[in-house]
């Protein structure tokens, strides 16, 4: 028990190692053509980067894990309604400010969504939706199999 929270505190992750994901998964988001890539996954590393540009990403650390979420404004920011603390962001609406929730050296919302980022959902056929995933893909395959079909009595 002692061993394993040890090594949650040791692997927690902090902003560089969000960064240095983030880079690294839009690297890869960038090797495909935007028709393939999932949309929605690319809108939240754009919005993610840009939060890091801005400097409005912070990080609230519990030591076992991390918690990253947006701010309204940068610390540098000098504006009225950065610097008054009625108008700071409330306990009650944090949850909706969280983008990600880093534990054992993983960012896991960005991990998650990095799973579909190569499948693009608007792709898929529209009688696809109606169906499960089983049929899904039973339709791509007959899909694909007309395609080669047609290239054949091409050549």
């Amino acid at each position: 028990m002692i061993a394993g929270i040890v090594y949650a505190v040791k692997t927690n992750p902090d902003e560089r190692d969000y960064k240095d994901m983030l880079h690294r998964y839009m690297n890869e988001s960038a090797m495909l053509s935007s028709k393939v890539r999932n949309a929605k996954v690319d809108d939240h590393l754009h919005y993610m980067a840009d939060c890091f540009d801005h400097h409005l990403l912070r990080r609230l650390s519990l030591g076992i894990c991390s918690f990253l979420w947006v701010d309204n404004y940068s610390k540098e920011c000098g504006v009225f309604k950065s610097q008054c603390g009625y108008l700071k962001p409330r306990y009650l609406t944090f949850h909706k400010r969280v983008q990600d929730v880093g534990f054992l050296g993983h960012w896991w919302r960005t991990r998650r969504l990095m799973e579909e980022f190569d499948i693009n959902h608007q792709e898929l056929p529209q009688e696809a939706d109606e169906l499960g995933l089983r049929d899904k893909l039973e339709l791509m395959w007959e899909f694909a199999k007309g395609k080669v079909s047609q290239i054949r009595n091409v050549l």
